[in-house]
């Protein structure tokens, strides 16, 4: 497998003699041999490895052991060692995603500090061949193009992956052959993620069903598609430099007569690249139905606007396509603090009037009066202001909630009038979007003792 490593690494230009490694290693079998590994070659590239380990805090006694299971190995072979401890749930919560990306998201923090602290060059990561085979069905699930196909990339940037040929069956008998102890993660065979079900389920079900070298063709194909990407990316390129007639931080304009000129598949890469420059890399939350949505207003009249996801606004501008970003949130703020009921609060033009109702019975919600639990209000906390970074509401049940700013977006809500809109809100817990959705959460039920009534009029307080 060491060869294998060694021709992976000279394939993608990975190291270089005389460079520093931030080795992530959890104590699974894929980590702990690429570090066996990177520390056999040690000489041969005259590279220094220094490992990260991270608590995620979610296991508890297990995850307890896997830190001192590491720290311990470091320490009985003369590596120098990073331990952290972080909170993934919370992280989790605060950004509004799932445990898993948030334990990416602070895995990844960690290695960039420790790279930082430590002057070194990469960071190497122990994605092996099933991983990249995984990805790619997870992503042909969820409906992908090109690049979902690819996989995991073998080198991205400053980060490397030296097992990314190896299938995890190679891994496992390198750990045996070698005698190197691993810990095994007791989630890692809980179908509870997508991955674990991809990795337990269902290609274990196509092996035995379909075809037994799954991941060999798969990962095969992984390589070839690579190269086409590379090549249209290229294309792409070639056709985005050609076509902006003017770039900024905050605003890129097109050329729309030149962009049609091209093939779908290249219009759609364009403006990918377009809107990937404008937000500093991170796509997340655009997707490819807004990108056919910006094609669109191609052909419509001069003066189209279309609103995006992170405060994007795609403008048609006669001969010219403008994507820039709306700088709404920092043109003003406003906020009223409910001290008491019964009160009324002037805000934007109009008056909200909040009173307390004795009896549930006969409580019919209207456009412009709605009723809500008041055993679930804390008015300590509670007020009439517009949207802030956080703020979310249940849409469905208490288990399933969204984030205003995506409610916002899937609502069509003009960008514009976004931060004028009134919420009412708990913290950051939103009761009503006036004008537009209640939150399940604080309705009124058969155990409901308190009812607290809002009525939403136009006009100014008398």
């Amino acid at each position: 497998m060491i060869k294998k490593v060694m021709s992976t690494i000279q394939e993608y230009d990975m190291i270089n003699k005389g460079e520093k490694l931030v080795v992530g290693v959890s104590g699974g079998a894929d980590s702990m041999s690429l570090l066996h590994v990177l520390s056999a070659l040690k000489n041969k590239y005259n590279i220094e490895v220094i490992v990260v380990h991270v608590n995620h805090g979610i296991r508890g006694q297990e995850a307890d052991r896997d830190e001192k299971f590491v720290k311990v190995y470091c320490e009985n072979n003369n590596i120098v060692n990073y331990i952290f401890k972080c909170n993934v749930k919370e992280c989790a919560r605060n950004e509004h995603i799932t445990e898993e990306e948030a334990g990416r998201k602070l895995r990844y923090e960690k290695f960039a500090e420790v790279l930082s602290v430590e002057n070194a060059d990469k960071i190497a990561v122990a994605h092996n061949k099933n991983d990249s085979v995984e990805t790619v069905f997870i992503n042909l699930i969820r409906g992908t193009g090109l690049k979902g196909l690819v996989g995991i990339n073998a080198k991205h940037n400053n980060i490397i992956r030296p097992l990314i040929c190896c299938s995890r069956d190679e891994i496992e008998s390198y750990c045996e052959k070698n005698k190197l102890e691993y810990i095994i993660d007791s989630t890692n065979i809980k179908n509870i993620y997508t991955r674990n079900k991809v990795r337990n389920q269902l290609i274990p079900y196509v092996k035995e069903n379909i075809n037994e070298n799954v991941v060999d063709n798969i990962f095969r194909m992984t390589n070839i598609l690579d190269g086409e990407e590379e090549y249209m990316e290229k294309e792409a390129y070639k056709i985005y430099k050609n076509i902006v007639k003017n770039s900024r931080k905050d605003c890129i304009e097109m050329d729309i007569e030149i962009l049609k000129k091209c093939e779908n598949a290249i219009i759609r890469r364009v403006i990918r690249k377009a809107l990937y420059e404008l937000l500093g890399g991170n796509l997340k939350d655009i997707h490819i139905g807004h990108v056919h949505d910006i094609i669109n207003i191609m052909s419509k009249q001069s003066g189209k606007q279309l609103n995006l996801p992170n405060n994007i606004i795609a403008e048609k501008n006669f001969n010219i396509l403008k994507l820039f970003i709306a700088n709404f949130d920092e043109i003003f703020g406003y906020e009223y603090k409910i001290n008491k009921i019964p009160c009324n609060i002037n805000v934007e033009g109009a008056i909200l009037n909040l009173e307390l109702i004795e009896s549930n019975e006969n409580i019919i919600n209207t456009d412009n009066i709605k009723y809500f639990d008041y055993d679930k209000i804390n008015i300590d906390l509670l007020s009439i202001r517009n949207r802030r970074e956080g703020d979310y509401i249940y849409i469905r049940q208490e288990s399933e909630r969204q984030k205003l700013k995506k409610f916002f977006t899937n609502s069509k809500i003009p960008i514009e009038a976004r931060n004028k809109l009134p919420i009412l809100v708990q913290n950051n817990n939103t009761i009503w979007i006036v004008g537009y959705k209640t939150s399940p959460f604080f309705a009124v039920n058969e155990n409901t003792k308190k009812v607290l009534k809002v009525e939403h009029t136009i006009g100014k307080e008398e």
